[in-house]
């Protein structure tokens, strides 16, 4: 049932276990003309290098390059793709 006009993903994109699919239920869940918005405070390389680091249970979630992210944000049937991976901060949107 679409309900929100909005939702935020902040710091968490990594961590879906299945993004493909948590992508096609935030896109069932928003209202025709909503928006996803994902964001990560630092760099693709920089939460790469921190989630690498840590060990189980994050050591493999990972941020996609962003030519991935938005090719999966389309795949998921979101328009107006947009998707910033730059050498300080990780930004991706996209509209149903």
């Amino acid at each position: 049932m679409a309900a929100f006009d909005l939702a935020v993903c902040h710091n968490s994109f990594p961590h879906f276990a299945d993004i493909p699919s948590a992508l096609g239920e935030l896109m069932r869940m928003l209202t025709p003309g909503g928006c996803l918005l994902i964001l990560h405070d630092l760099s693709r390389a920089e939460v790469n290098a921190i989630h690498s680091g840590t060990g189980p249970p994050i050591q493999h979630d990972l941020l996609p390059p962003g030519e991935e992210t938005g090719r999966m944000l389309l795949e998921a049937g979101f328009g107006d793709v947009w998707v910033e991976d730059t050498p300080t901060q990780y930004l991706a949107s996209g509209r149903r």
